[in-house]
């Protein structure tokens, strides 16, 4: 039987990828700007944010199902 995680844990974790997720969202605005300050064209500074949460995704769908398979180790 596996024992659950401390409730501190969890709440770091869910505060971990919520704060990764919202930097994601919140530097849209100031895309142009970014873009502006590295010359890079606007539309390859828009895969930015892209890969950021397509990475996000691609963890979760991978990365997930391994909980169900495999138990922590003590």
């Amino acid at each position: 039987m596996t024992r659950p995680l401390p409730r501190g844990t969890t709440f770091l974790l869910a505060a971990m990828a919520g704060t990764a997720i919202a930097n994601n969202y919140a530097v849209q605005p100031a895309l142009t700007a970014v873009a502006a300050d590295l010359d890079v064209p606007l539309s390859v500074i828009g895969l930015v944010p892209t890969a950021a949460l397509t990475g996000c995704v691609t963890g979760f769908a991978f990365l997930l199902p391994l909980t169900d398979r495999l138990a922590p180790t003590a």
